[in-house]
């Protein structure tokens, strides 16, 4: 079982894979998340949001100088029940 598996969709069993859009701030923590393909389940999409904006933490995209900046990045999260 995934640690973050959202528990309204864990007790209706429904699973699926939630594309994502980040917004990573200069700080490295995520400041923005938008579904870039949905799942099919409000719920899934909304804990993907939730989950990754509470313990996201990445390596800030840097600028020519070496500076620490705000960029965007895409990924997607599988939600699989065992």
């Amino acid at each position: 079982m995934q640690r973050d598996y959202p528990r309204a969709a864990e007790r209706q069993q429904i699973e699926g894979t939630v594309g994502l859009r980040l917004t990573i701030g200069a700080d490295g923590r995520v400041s923005e998340c938008s579904i870039s393909k949905s799942s099919g389940s409000s719920v899934l999409d909304d804990g993907a949001c939730q989950s990754i904006r509470r313990v996201g933490r990445f390596d800030p995209a840097l600028d020519r100088d070496g500076n620490p900046i705000s960029a965007t990045w895409t990924t997607s999260i599988a939600y699989q029940l065992d």
